[in-house]
């Protein structure tokens, strides 16, 4: 910024990050700023991020578990198949599964992928 002008200053969302898809929560948008030489303006921004997770559940036969229930994903559903999405803000290494009254923890083997449109 040069001192005695006003500019306009855009904060936005960064959208993908290497980790997953960040957004500003708080303190985005278009501001007009007018500083003298030698002051700082600080803006303070809160984020949030997010990973989405595509999956399937099979058992250790390699077959699907159709009946399961999520018990640390309360809103996720398994699809026909097992197949399953889950979006969430903490790095996931399992999932918790009530099946034929048996508690069962299926490690979640992660693979990144990336998607870019231009």
């Amino acid at each position: 910024m040069e001192g005695y002008n006003a500019t306009e200053v855009t904060i936005e969302d960064a959208g993908v990050s290497s980790q997953g898809m960040a957004g500003v929560k708080a303190g985005g948008g278009s501001r007009r700023y007018f500083l003298t030489p030698g002051h700082l303006l600080v803006h303070n921004i809160s984020a949030s991020m997010s990973r989405l997770y595509v999956g399937r559940v099979l058992d250790k036969d390699g077959r699907p578990l159709l009946d399961a229930q999520p018990l640390n994903h309360p809103f996720l559903s398994l699809g026909p198949s097992g197949r399953f999405s889950l979006q969430s803000e903490h790095k996931e290494s399992s999932l918790w599964l009530l099946s034929k009254n048996r508690i069962l923890r299926c490690p979640m083997s992660v693979h990144k992928r990336r998607m870019l449109c231009r």
